[in-house]
């Protein structure tokens, strides 16, 4: 954990918002990510396998087989 959040989510969203704010060369944007942060620390805080169960979601088929 870093911060509230697992690690390989810290690392994930702190890249992308470098990337964002650095390459869009607008300060702003650490005002949109800040309460995106905020929000995924109180998403973990209330159920700490968010992310596994969100990967497992997204790689299921979206059909069911007869």
């Amino acid at each position: 954990m870093i911060a509230g959040v697992p690690r390989n989510v810290a690392i994930l969203g702190g890249t992308l918002g470098g990337a964002l704010v650095l390459g869009m060369q607008n300060a702003w944007m650490i005002l949109v990510l800040i309460p995106v942060y905020i929000i995924l620390v109180v998403l973990y805080k209330s159920d700490p396998y968010l992310l596994e169960v969100l990967v497992s979601h997204v790689n299921e088929d979206d059909y069911l087989e007869p």
